[in-house]
Formats: C-alpha cells, structure tokens, sequence
C-alpha cells in the first residue's frame, strides 16, 4: 500500500522523450501493451515511482509524426468507434474507374 501512495505521474514530455528511446532502440513495436510495459521501464529510469496508463501513451503516441499507429480488428464485428482515437467512424464509398 505504501508503494501506492509514492507514484508520480510524469509530464508530456517526460513521457514523450521514453516514447522515442523505446522506438529508437526498436524501431517497431507490435501491441499497446508491449510499447506501455517498454515506456514504463525507461520511465522507471527516470524516477522509480512513475506510473503511466495505456490510453494515456496512446493518446500521446497517436500525436507523433514519426509513428505510424495501424489498428487490427481481430473481433467479427465492426466497431463504431475509431480503436484509437474513440471518435464515431464514418463510412467511406470508394469508386473505381468503371463508376
């Protein structure tokens, strides 16, 4: 319960510069909670007793230029919601060059 009480939440940028370590020394992580348990060690480097949440590196990792974030749908139906960003999806008509 102690170790509970000593957590620290670190700031944008704190959280930032262990995105681009983990993505630097890996150049590709497959899965949020690969990249959350990655971040979280360099973050540990930093100071013991930061802790971070999954959606909070997502959010911060969507804003990267230099990241390319891809969602898979493993489930059978279609999601109403964007995986990533929680906004409403909307349907996209393609057309060919027949029409």
């Amino acid at each position: 319960m102690e170790k509970l009480l000593g957590r620290k939440i670190p700031k944008d940028e704190e959280v930032s510069k262990a995105v681009e370590e983990v993505i630097r020394r890996h150049k590709k992580v497959v899965g949020l909670t690969k990249l959350c348990s990655l971040v979280k060690k360099e973050l540990k480097k930093v100071d013991e007793r930061y802790t971070i949440s999954e959606s909070r590196i997502k959010k911060l990792v969507i804003g990267f230029k230099s990241v390319e974030v891809k969602s898979l749908n493993k489930k059978g139906e279609e999601p109403q919601k964007c995986p990533i960003c929680g906004s409403d999806l909307v349907e996209v008509y393609g057309r060919n060059l027949l029409g």
